[in-house]
């Protein structure tokens, strides 16, 4: 569970785009959006704002590989595979195929690059189809 996670993004309209689009099937909607923040909340709690994409505080460009990995909770891995092919087709960098970690821990896993070259992550532990 995450309490709250925010990124930065120099292309805010992308960002946005991108993240309405990955973040649909989890539930997750945008609930404010003004020129510096985008922020997204569950739908079943609209004031449990629990994601923000925002403007850098350098107005410094992003990089793929910083250490930053932001990881949301999927109920089924069927969620994980569509949180990829939308990804995908949203502007997300292709990390690979959906599926268990190379490390050999247990779960369902797939990462993206966002439009930032953020690393993100769907996952679903439970192992539920």
């Amino acid at each position: 569970m995450i309490g709250y996670a925010r990124i930065e993004t120099t292309d805010q309209a992308k960002a946005t785009l991108f993240y309405d689009a990955i973040l649909q099937p989890l539930d997750l909607i945008r609930v404010v959006k003004k020129p510096y923040n985008v922020d997204y909340a569950p739908q079943a709690a609209l004031d449990v704002i629990g994601f923000y994409v925002t403007r850098p505080v350098d107005q410094q460009p992003s990089h793929y590989g910083s250490v930053v990995i932001i990881a949301f909770a999927a109920l089924r891995r069927a969620i994980v595979d569509q949180f990829n092919e939308i990804g995908v087709c949203s502007g997300g960098g292709h990390k690979g195929e959906p599926g268990p970690q190379p490390s050999g821990k247990p779960g369902y896993h797939d990462y993206l690059g966002d439009p930032n070259s953020k690393k993100i992550s769907g996952f679903n532990d439970c192992n539920k189809a």
